[in-house]
């Protein structure tokens, strides 16, 4: 995504969203022991108990990084600025059919440009 301030300086960056309560991973075989629903019923839990906070995080390119291959690591050297933060504070009231239209798919699909512009910081 290409990021422009207010002074019209542009950067280009990659959206970070990042929970507050930092991230939590299960190896092989914890993951296996899950029952498939883990992930749907967990969050209802952890909803249940509170607003699930996140923060929404920009890493911007240096120049001469990769802008347009979003396969392209950049080193973790890299600025990043914090744009803001949303909380998760309940489910859609049919959460479980909404879960069956649920997908992930980090490849936009949609017509236009591939570069957009979102004016942000100072």
């Amino acid at each position: 995504m290409k990021f422009t301030n207010k002074d019209g300086v542009s950067w280009f960056g990659r959206y970070r969203i990042v929970p507050e309560a930092g991230n939590d991973h299960l190896d092989d075989a914890a993951a296996a022991a899950k029952d498939p629903n883990y992930l749907m019923d967990e969050i209802a839990e952890r909803v249940a108990k509170g607003p699930i906070k996140f923060k929404i995080l920009v890493q911007l390119a240096n120049d001469g990084d990769v802008v347009d291959d979003a396969t392209n690591h950049w080193p973790e050297d890299r600025k990043v600025v914090e744009l803001g933060s949303f909380a998760l504070t309940a489910l859609v009231a049919d959460n479980a059919q909404e879960q069956q239209q649920i997908i992930f798919d980090p490849i936009p699909r949609v017509g236009g440009s591939s570069h957009r512009t979102i004016r942000c910081w100072s």
